[in-house]
């Protein structure tokens, strides 16, 4: 892979031969001991046992590189929720997918028009309005929640929204001087 190109470059590779090689190794110590008439021989060695290590040790690098995309890995780093078992992916795409849009279809509803609620707060709100009984990380069961109780989850986003609407007037009052608030109070009612 081409990440091999960058994280680790032939000389990379050539330090670690240097630093796991027993042969590599001995060879080294040798060059440092060795006269001048002996190191071009030593040198000329160790240029070809590095010529015979490189292709092992790229191969090396590919797996090492590879291992990163690597559904334990990616789960690990919390990347992913889990890893999947190909004979029931197709089943598992079916009800993500579900999920997902009924679940965005509902955080819109949640965060309103013009809301400056975050995207996380207003999963953690859906997460509130869900049922103790519904698994969050189920897709199956959560889509199911999502289908079959509307006027519960209505109820819900219309009392958010009557909330929403009360902090925006309560804001707006609080920028007003007292006399003017009390006239508009008094209209309201």
């Amino acid at each position: 892979p081409g990440i091999c190109e960058v994280k680790s470059r032939k000389p990379d590779q050539i330090k670690t031969m240097h630093r796991l090689d027993e042969e590599l190794l001995a060879l080294d110590a040798s060059l440092l001991t060795a006269t001048p008439e002996a190191a071009p021989a030593i040198k000329a060695s160790i240029a070809k046992r590095e010529n015979t290590l490189l292709p092992l040790y790229l191969q090396i690098a590919h797996e090492f590189a590879d291992l990163h995309d690597r559904a334990g890995r990616m789960k690990a780093k919390g990347v992913i929720r889990d890893a999947l078992d190909w004979r029931r992916s197709r089943e598992y795409f079916y009800w993500r997918a579900n999920r997902r849009i009924f679940e965005l279809e509902l955080r819109k509803q949640v965060m309103g028009d013009g809301s400056t609620m975050s995207f996380d707060d207003a999963t953690k709100v859906m997460q509130g309005m869900c049922p103790a009984t519904c698994d969050w990380d189920d897709d199956k069961k959560v889509l199911e929640w999502l289908q079959g109780d509307t006027s519960s989850i209505d109820s819900q986003v219309k009392s958010l929204r009557a909330d929403r609407v009360t902090l925006a007037v309560e804001a707006m009052l609080a920028k007003l001087p007292a006399d003017q608030r009390k006239d508009v109070v008094a209209r309201l009612r």
